[in-house]
């Protein structure tokens, strides 16, 4: 992952994640200023951070555990009032999923 950072005044290299086994790296830079500005082709724009994502499918949420302060249990508690258990079951894997 690259870091946010400001090149030179106006001119902004955006936070980027790429994949581990890549050669080369596309990043994102925005120019605020009016005028054009000219990187350097050599220049050095910051460096990359190891980063480690977790991907939805690697983690099982329906066995994980959730404290007191989970938006899911907030939510399902407002729902429990005249909801049946099956349909308040179904709420909580929907709310877990997405």
């Amino acid at each position: 992952m690259s870091e946010f950072k400001e090149l030179q005044p106006g001119v902004h290299l955006a936070r980027v994640v790429v994949g581990g086994n890549v050669d080369t790296a596309q990043v994102k830079v925005i120019n605020l200023n009016e005028a054009r500005v000219r990187l350097d082709k050599v220049q050095l724009l910051g460096s990359f951070l190891p980063l480690e994502v977790e991907r939805p499918e690697m983690c099982d949420r329906r066995h994980a555990p959730v404290d007191h302060k989970s938006p899911v249990v907030t939510l399902l508690k407002d729902l429990q009032e005249g909801v049946t258990p099956d349909i308040l079951a179904k709420a909580e894997e929907l709310l877990n999923k997405y």
